[in-house]
């Protein structure tokens, strides 16, 4: 069962950035389904590691487009990113300390996190990434 399903909502009608959209999607349900098995730590830990390393390709990506098209939110966008890059390190912490308890709080701010991220913030470049001729 998925924990987030992707729908065509949260595209950014950019085929690149939403494939990789949904590769973020898949990767939060893969710890998903890793928290209700009630799998190991280490696991859990590397399935975030890929979570980190995964959306580091990704916020280069958007952010090499707004640098190329002139994107006036480019640096409100990058604080952003910044902010999610610090709250998973944070989440790593909880769960190298094995904190069960604060499995499911971790996985509701990776679900609220994306989806408001791609229903909100991510909406603000879709008109510049087109105009510029990105689909």
């Amino acid at each position: 069962m998925d924990y987030i399903k992707w729908h065509k909502g949260l595209s950014v009608n950019v085929e690149e950035i939403d494939n990789q959209h949904k590769r973020l999607i898949e990767i939060i349900n893969i710890l998903y389904s890793s928290v209700i098995a009630l799998d190991s730590t280490r696991l859990q830990e590397n399935i975030l590691i890929d979570m980190m390393e995964f959306a580091d390709t990704h916020f280069k990506t958007e952010e090499k487009y707004m640098e190329r098209f002139k994107f006036q939110g480019l640096e409100s966008h990058r604080l952003e990113h910044e902010k999610f890059v610090k709250k998973i390190i944070k989440l790593e912490r909880v769960i190298l300390k094995s904190k069960a308890d604060a499995r499911p709080a971790m996985l509701e701010f990776l679900k609220d996190w994306l989806e408001s991220h791609l229903l909100e913030i991510d909406r603000e470049y879709i008109e510049c990434f087109n105009e510029n001729g990105l689909y």
